[in-house]
C-alpha cells in the first residue's frame, strides 16, 4: 500500500448518513437509560420494573457496566451535540473498554452455549459504529469543531 493512499469516506446519500448519526443518539440514549435502571437496580433491591441485571454478576462487576454504559452514552450524547472533534477518538476508547468488560463476562461468567455468538454480534457492532463514526463524511463535517 502507498504512503499517500488516501482512505475512503462512507459514501452514504446526505439523508441515510444523518439517519444513521439519529439511530446512533436514540442507541444512546437508550443505553443511558438502560445503565441509569441498572443502576437503581443495584440501590434498590425492588424495582417496579422486572431485573435486568444479569444475576451470574457479582455487583462489582455490575456497577462497573453501569458506570461504563453511562459513560459512554454520555459521552456520545454530548459530544455529539456539542460538536465534539475528539468524540470518534474517545468513542473508540469507551468500545474498547466495553468489549474487554464483555470478553471477561463472556469467558468467566456467562454459561449460555450463545454467549460467544453474542460477543461476536456485540463486536460487530462496536467495529460498525467505530467504522462509521471515522469514516462517515456527515460524522467528519459535524465533529471538525466549526459550528454548522
Amino acid at each position: 500500500m502507498r504512503s499517500d493512499a488516501r482512505r475512503q469516506d462512507v459514501t452514504l446519500p446526505g439523508t441515510a448518513d444523518r439517519l444513521v448519526a439519529g439511530l446512533l443518539v436514540l442507541t444512546h440514549a437508550v443505553l443511558l437509560a438502560w445503565a441509569a435502571a441498572g443502576l437503581v437496580e443495584m440501590a434498590w433491591i425492588d424495582t417496579p420494573w422486572p431485573p435486568i441485571s444479569n444475576p451470574l454478576f457479582s455487583n462489582a462487576m455490575l456497577l462497573l457496566q453501569w458506570l461504563v454504559v453511562a459513560g459512554a452514552a454520555l459521552t456520545f450524547l454530548f459530544g455529539f451535540a456539542r460538536r465534539w472533534p475528539r468524540l470518534r477518538e474517545v468513542m473508540t476508547g469507551w468500545y474498547l473498554v466495553m468489549a474487554a468488560i464483555c470478553a471477561w463476562q463472556t469467558f468467566f461468567t456467562l454459561e449460555s452455549e450463545w454467549r460467544f455468538a453474542a460477543m461476536a454480534l456485540e463486536y460487530a457492532a462496536y467495529a460498525g459504529i467505530i467504522l462509521y463514526l471515522h469514516r462517515s463524511t456527515y460524522m467528519r463535517e459535524r465533529l471538525s469543531g466549526t459550528p454548522g
